[in-house]
C-alpha cells in the first residue's frame, strides 16, 4: 500500500471527498447489523463487480466517442 494512504491526512482527504477506505466500509457493515464479517465481504465483493462494470462501460464508451 502507498505510504501517503496510511496517513491520517489521506483519511480525512478521503472522507471530504466522499470516498471510504474498503476497511471503513467493512467496520460499518459489521456494527450496522451486527454480522462477524460474513455479510460484510458479501458487499465488498459486490462493489468491486459493480466498479469493474461501470470501468468497463465507460471504458467502452471512450472508445466509440474517439472512432
Amino acid at each position: 500500500m502507498q505510504e501517503w494512504l496510511i496517513k491520517e491526512e489521506s483519511k480525512k482527504y478521503f472522507a471530504a471527498h466522499g470516498l471510504y477506505y474498503v476497511d471503513d466500509i467493512i467496520k460499518a457493515i459489521d456494527i450496522a447489523i451486527g454480522d462477524d464479517g460474513f455479510r460484510s465481504k458479501e458487499v465488498i465483493e459486490i462493489l468491486k463487480v459493480d466498479v469493474g462494470e461501470d470501468k468497463r462501460a465507460y471504458i467502452g464508451e471512450q472508445k466509440n466517442e474517439h472512432s
